[in-house]
Parts: structure tokens; C-alpha cells; sequence
């Protein structure tokens, strides 16, 4: 009985991560818990203490009763933030639009010599229209790559998985020193 009431749990702190529109990134830093931990009680590989279910409430207005039982509205008073984009929701339904959801930029990546992306920090929140899921936005650094990339803009970036290299497409790679740039991926006498 106890390991469903946290299963329950677990499922109520998706759909508020989800109802809120952060990422479980976002959501850990944001109550102060480390990644990999937030995972697992999503997961519902470990438990949450009380401790932290109250620090979730606290910082995004949750009724507490509802995290722990599902009863009640979700919210006891919603995080002035969610209030806006529901505001600029309602506004663009009600002018024909669509309300286009800020993403975060992680940072800058050099058209350039190589350099490191600041980590997850959040350097800026911007609206671009139809993100696809698992990309990040990253902003360009430099003029090597113009005409095709200008400094300041922003890069879209899908993470490759496997071993099929992209030759001919622009990628975003990190040296063997884990600088990291922007270059077109080219093979010449078996060299990238």
C-alpha cells in the first residue's frame, strides 16, 4: 500500500513539472535538489521526504494536499510567472495567434576557436516557434561561419546518439580538451 501512495506521488510531481512547463532540470534547480535525484522520485525509484513535497509547495504555491493525495486544486496559489503565460495564452486564443512558449538558451558556442559552453546556465529565455523535443537553443559566438551563422544568433541543436557522423552538416562538437564550436563536419583523406 505505502509504495503506491509514492507511486501516486511520483505521477502527481510529473504533471505538475509538466502543467508548469519546465524541464526536470529547470524544476531541480529551482527546489534545490539534485538532477539525478529528482529523476528517481519521478521515476519512483526513491521516495520523497516531507521535507522536500513542502519545498515544492512553497515554491510554486502547490497544495500540499493534492501533491500528497491527489485531492483539492493543484494549485493554492499560482507562481505570478505561470499567471502570465496564461494571461498570453488567453490574449493570443482570443486575437486568432499562437502563444509560443519561451526556451531557454543554454549559452554561447563559438563561430570560432574553440571555447566552453558555460554549463546549464541560462544565459537568456527566448520565443521560437516549434522547438522540437530533446533539442537546446544555444547562441552563436563569432563570425567564421558567416554568412550561414552571424554572431548572435540561435542555434537550434538536436544531440546526436549513435556513431553516424554528420559529413557536410553544420554540428556543434567538443574537442579533445572539451572546447567545444560550431563547424561543417568534413571528411578529407579519411580526416575529419
Amino acid at each position: 500500500m505505502e509504495s503506491k501512495v509514492y507511486k501516486q506521488i511520483s505521477e502527481r510531481l510529473k504533471i505538475l513539472i509538466q502543467t508548469l512547463g519546465l524541464s526536470l532540470r529547470n524544476f531541480a534547480k529551482m527546489t534545490n535538489i539534485p538532477y539525478r535525484t529528482l529523476q528517481n522520485y519521478t521515476l519512483g525509484i526513491s521516495r520523497p521526504n516531507l521535507d522536500y513535497l513542502e519545498k515544492v509547495c512553497s515554491t510554486f504555491g502547490v497544495n500540499l494536499n493534492w501533491l500528497l493525495t491527489g485531492e483539492g486544486e493543484m494549485f493554492y496559489r499560482k507562481p505570478r510567472w505561470y499567471e502570465e503565460k496564461e494571461e498570453l495564452k488567453a490574449i493570443a486564443e482570443e486575437l486568432g495567434g499562437k502563444y509560443v512558449e519561451p526556451v531557454p538558451v543554454l549559452g554561447y558556442v563559438p563561430a570560432g576557436f574553440p571555447s566552453e559552453i558555460p554549463g546549464d546556465a541560462v544565459v537568456e529565455w527566448v520565443a521560437l516557434p516549434e522547438v522540437p523535443k530533446g533539442c537546446v537553443v544555444l547562441k552563436a559566438k563569432g563570425d567564421s561561419m558567416f554568412p550561414l551563422i552571424k554572431e548572435g544568433d540561435y542555434l537550434i541543436v538536436r544531440p546526436l546518439y549513435g556513431d553516424t557522423l554528420p559529413v557536410n552538416k553544420v554540428v556543434i562538437y567538443r574537442n579533445i580538451w572539451g572546447e567545444t564550436a560550431v563547424k561543417r563536419l568534413r571528411r578529407k583523406g579519411g580526416k575529419l
